[in-house]
């Protein structure tokens, strides 16, 4: 083959290869497969890429509504019923029976609640509220009415009011005292309940009286006074 005629074939294979490509190009950009570019094609083109940035935009919407959702979560903890079906929910020692707040009746997260968890100084403190007391069935000693209770060290499901929680276990304490005083034949039966009373007191010196005397070997005293402040007779019983 001549130099020309070779030279001829690239011109006309190249003139081949645009006339493809002009042609693929139409076609993709043919959205209405009439044949041809025009404004409906481009009009076509331009509400399917904003339907793209639309999608995108809804997606990006989404996961950051999704993060608001879980981060008010973490923030308000509330306890739903089948929180306590949950095997690691377990109900805290110390409990707070009170009204629902403004920010978890407001919440579209906390709907349906019953209660949240709240967190002081690392105490963990189950707070319940008023109306859902049924949900968690528990028992509370001596009524509904109080706003902090502690668990019942014979029953974990019942809960006593603070305010009365010594004087309910001293009362529980003697009786059983007094049935196995009974149940062993004993003819007298008495509990003396007392109350003991510390208290510590620091001799306080200036510093040069201090380190004059540390240096002549004398120790520092601390004073410890131990008393009863109540002494009650509690129980007393007679038996035949």
């Amino acid at each position: 083959m001549k130099f020309g005629e070779f030279v001829s074939d690239v011109g006309k294979n190249a003139k081949d290869l645009l006339g493809k490509s002009k042609d693929v190009a139409i076609h993709i950009a043919d959205q209405n497969e009439d044949g041809k570019l025009d404004l409906k094609d481009v009009s076509i083109i331009a509400e399917s890429v904003g339907n793209t940035v639309k999608k995108g935009t809804q997606a990006v919407k989404k996961t950051a509504e999704e993060k608001a959702r879980i981060l008010e979560l973490k923030t308000l903890q509330p306890i739903f019923a089948d929180t306590l079906k949950d095997t690691d929910f377990f109900m805290s020692r110390f409990i707070r029976v009170t009204e629902r707040d403004k920010k978890h009746a407001e919440s579209d997260v906390c709907k349906g609640s019953i209660g949240f968890i709240s967190n002081q100084k690392g105490l963990r403190v189950v707070n319940i509220f008023q109306d859902s007391i049924d949900a968690f069935g528990l028992t509370f000693y001596p009524d509904r009415e109080s706003e902090f209770y502690y668990i019942d060290p014979s029953d974990r499901n019942a809960y006593i009011a603070l305010n009365d929680y010594f004087s309910h276990l001293k009362l529980v304490r003697i009786n059983e005292l007094q049935k196995l005083a009974q149940d062993l034949g004993a003819k007298h039966f008495k509990v003396t309940y007392k109350e003991e009373e510390m208290s510590l007191s620091e001799r306080k010196t200036n510093a040069k009286v201090r380190a004059q005397s540390l240096a002549a070997g004398e120790k520092e005293q601390n004073c410890s006074d131990k008393k009863f402040s109540t002494v009650e007779v509690a129980a007393e019983m007679k038996f035949p």
